[in-house]
């Protein structure tokens, strides 16, 4: 029994065996034209798949929908994208072009490098916009959660920005819609602009919030000053330099560009530098001296004595920070040992000379008195060589801007002659961009920091608060409105970099708390960019 059900078993199992192996001749008969079929089918659609993409890719719709970078859950499209990247390219643009250099904007970014010849230029161009719209999300997003909104002031500095957008079309014949797509890219329309401009003035709001925020006592300054003494002193000194000639080893293995065949200058050795240098310091009793020898070097023997010579300032460095100096002498001169009169020999860190160097004041730290001030320029130029025909816009001769500052000041004395009443016809008048919409101010104001005409009248020892005086520079007429003193230099000094750390903190914070990321084919949709002058 056993026997016969197997081969039973066997007998079915063979007749399966024959079934599947006719199913697979017939199917194989018809195989051709069925797969061709499919295959063709399947092509087209790919086909149809792929052109449809191309086609989409580069419509405004496109460029609305896809993502380039988010920051946080902030989302940013590729058309905003597109925006900051020409943004942050016309920058750069203006930038280097202003110098005389050159940049091909009839070449792909791609296939260009920044001026190191290190780092592609559409890359480098890609991280600063990156870090653009970083800051301005992350700040933004911070202000809404701390409930701080645009108000009255803000929205109006958004509406002239949206008025400069419409003249600037006008000027080159077109709509302002046709301005932004040409510039910035498809999808870049006056929508999305000013809600650009929106989220950067609340940004910016919120960011002079948070640095007006950072404020430090008088000991904390004086602690940050006493743990980095190195950063704000200064000293000043005399200083002559003995240099050798001599080739170095490092030298003697650099190929030479000299004519073999050009007369080779004479030598001078380390040891005739050395033998020099203790000459001068022998020489040298007294400051005077030290000029005067210096004075010798740099003009010829004699020179010093020659009727109308002034070696006064001769090899003398006032107000010189320890990283403006050679480290061995940074390190004789910033010494707590170190008296007036001192004198020394130093070899400089790469031994190729010597230092004579002569102590004229030991290390201290800027104690005057920053001072605040106001003013109203009034520029001068030449109205007759002017290509304005706008007579109003037309530059202004000197006589001319001297008049009209006169007036200004009359207008000014007439009236009630406060400083609130200055920092109107500031703002209506001035024509310094940096300082007009403050009313003309400049805070904490340091030596030299303006121009020599204005800087001697502001620091002048008799100045007094609300003193005021027309004063003449090369930018043209000033009518100054002195506020007062303010914190000393060394102050505002340290201040600034406490700041500058809590800044760099706190945003290191935000940063971490909006993570940015960034979206292959939303960044490829942006519009190649051409400077908007173009």
């Amino acid at each position: 029994m056993g026997n016969t059900q197997a081969k039973i078993d066997k007998r079915k199992e063979e007749a399966r065996k024959r079934k599947r192996k006719q199913r697979k001749i017939e199917k194989s008969r018809i195989k051709p034209a069925i797969r061709k079929k499919i295959l063709s089918g399947t092509c087209l659609a790919l086909v149809i798949l792929l052109v449809a993409g191309i086609i989409f890719s580069n419509t405004t719709y496109a460029s609305t929908v896809f993502t380039a970078v988010k920051v946080g859950d902030v989302k940013i499209t590729a058309a905003e994208y597109s925006y900051y990247y020409n943004a942050a390219f016309n920058q750069y643009y203006s930038t280097y072009t202003s110098y005389g250099i050159t940049i091909d904007t009839s070449t792909s970014l791609r296939n260009q490098t920044t001026l190191d010849g290190t780092t592609p230029l559409d890359e480098y161009i890609q991280e600063s916009a990156i870090s653009t719209i970083q800051w301005n999300v992350s700040f933004s997003e911070a202000a809404k959660e701390a409930g701080v909104a645009l108000e009255e002031e803000d929205l109006t500095t958004v509406e002239e920005a949206m008025t400069t957008l419409q003249e600037t079309a006008d000027e080159y014949g077109v709509s302002v819609d046709e301005f932004l797509k040409s510039s910035y890219g498809a999808g870049v329309t006056q929508e999305l602009y000013r809600s650009i401009i929106e989220r950067q003035q609340l940004a910016y709001k919120y960011y002079e919030i948070v640095n007006d925020g950072f404020e430090f006592s008088d000991s904390e300054i004086e602690e940050a000053f006493e743990a980095d003494q190195a950063t704000y002193q200064i000293a000043d000194l005399r200083y002559q330099l003995f240099a050798s000639t001599e080739e170095t080893e490092e030298d003697s293995t650099e190929e030479t560009t000299q004519d073999e065949t050009e007369e080779t200058q004479a030598v001078i050795t380390k040891e005739a530098t050395l033998t020099s240098a203790e000459e001068f310091m022998a020489s040298v009793e007294s400051e005077d001296d030290f000029g005067r020898l210096s004075y010798d070097i740099a003009n010829g023997d004699g020179a010093s004595t020659a009727e109308g010579a002034d070696y006064s300032t001769q090899a003398l460095y006032e107000g010189v920070k320890s990283s403006s100096l050679d480290d061995n002498v940074a390190e004789w001169a910033f010494s707590d040992e170190r008296a007036v009169g001192d004198m020394e020999l130093i070899e400089n860190t790469d031994g190729t000379g010597y230092y004579v160097v002569y102590m004229v004041k030991t290390p201290y730290r800027y104690e005057y008195n920053t001072v605040n001030v106001r003013h109203v320029l009034i520029s001068v130029g030449d109205s007759e060589t002017s290509e304005s025909t706008d007579e109003e816009s037309a530059a202004l001769t000197d006589e001319e801007a001297l008049t009209k500052i006169n007036e200004i000041y009359e207008e000014w004395k007439a009236g009630e002659a406060t400083e609130d009443s200055f920092a109107a016809l500031a703002e209506e008048y001035s024509e310094d961009t940096g300082s007009s919409a403050e009313g003309g101010l400049y805070e904490q104001v340091y030596k030299d920091q303006m121009t020599t005409e204005f800087n001697d009248w502001i620091f002048d020892e008799a100045r007094q608060a609300g003193d005021t005086e027309i004063v003449k520079t090369d930018y043209g007429y000033h009518l100054i409105y002195f506020v007062g003193e303010d914190l000393p230099y060394w102050m505002v000094q340290v201040k600034k970099d406490l700041k500058t750390d809590a800044y760099d903190a706190y945003y290191e914070e935000l940063t971490a708390k909006f993570e940015t990321s960034t979206h292959w084919l939303g960044m490829r949709l942006r519009h190649e960019p051409l400077p908007v002058s173009s």
